[in-house]
């Protein structure tokens, strides 16, 4: 998942920069797949002095993909910021070669006043792990304030999971340790709301399935990888916590992390929710 965060502890932290960005890779070529290779959801005709900001950028995936859209004109700057710039793809050729891409160390928690009504575009995608409940209308808040009169936010969030009962079990372990550390476990089925509590108009919503497990072939067996991945990494944070009263130790989260593969693979239908949002800053 992305790699921003605020002033406490992340849960994904990023530890090992490659192993990182070797997850967070595989992850965005997941989540492109089944939004059908869609960069931008809201429809925006691009203009000259138009400037698209990724807020979470982690590697800059999404960034780059924008910067190799022929729909998105060359001229357009492209803005990428995070907490962290260890996961920067500064040497890539898509940024060397072209001065309006920048990446930058900035927090969604409180964005520069010179950006105030600048963005045409803000993406934002999994920071569900990252900000917490009394922080979200504060980032929305931010990102309204810097988007252009009449510009875009679009969102990203993973909300349910659906497998069998050790899926279950971990979603309860997933759960607690979400609400230990002050985050918003429903943030995905909250968000339209909240962009419209924060003054988005014209507020959409599309939700896809991603099938997990061997079941669903290439996609499955990826999207199942993926969240395996993520899974071993959250075991630290609830190794942290002292199992959170919930497991005794790593032998049982290796296990229980092992058994939710096993069950994915073999249940046919088993899938994760991921949520698209967006919405436009009224023109007055």
């Amino acid at each position: 998942m992305s790699s921003e965060q605020s002033d406490r502890q992340y849960l994904l932290e990023i530890g090992e920069a490659e192993r990182a960005e070797a997850r967070l890779s595989l992850q965005y070529s997941v989540l492109q797949r089944i939004c059908g290779h869609q960069v931008v959801f809201p429809s925006i005709s691009f203009g000259a002095g138009d400037r698209i900001l990724d807020s979470g950028t982690g590697s800059g995936m999404w960034l780059l993909d924008v910067a190799g859209d022929n729909a998105i004109p060359e001229h357009v700057f492209l803005q990428g910021i995070d907490v962290d710039d260890r996961l920067f793809p500064l040497s890539d050729p898509r940024v060397a070669s072209r001065p309006n891409v920048d990446f930058r160390v900035e927090s969604v928690l409180q964005l520069p006043h010179a950006w105030t009504n600048t963005f045409t575009l803000i993406n934002q995608r999994l920071l569900g792990v990252a900000l917490k409940e009394p922080e979200w209308p504060r980032a929305l808040s931010e990102i309204h304030r810097v988007i252009s009169p009449g510009g875009w936010v679009q969102l990203g969030e993973l909300s349910d999971w659906k497998a069998g009962p050790v899926t279950a079990r971990f979603r309860t372990i997933f759960e607690t340790l979400f609400k230990s550390k002050g985050l918003k476990v429903d943030c995905a089925e909250r968000l339209p709301d909240m962009l419209r509590d924060a003054g988005f108009v014209d507020v959409h919503e599309e939700v896809k399935s991603l099938p997990l497990g061997a079941w669903a072939g290439q996609d499955g067996l990826d999207a199942r990888n993926v969240w395996i991945g993520t899974a071993r990494v959250f075991k630290g944070a609830v190794l942290k916590e002292g199992g959170l009263g919930l497991v005794s130790g790593e032998d049982e989260m290796d296990e229980l992390i092992r058994e939710m593969e096993k069950e994915w693979d073999s249940t046919h239908g088993a899938f994760i929710q991921y949520h698209v949002m967006w919405g436009q800053k009224p023109s007055a």
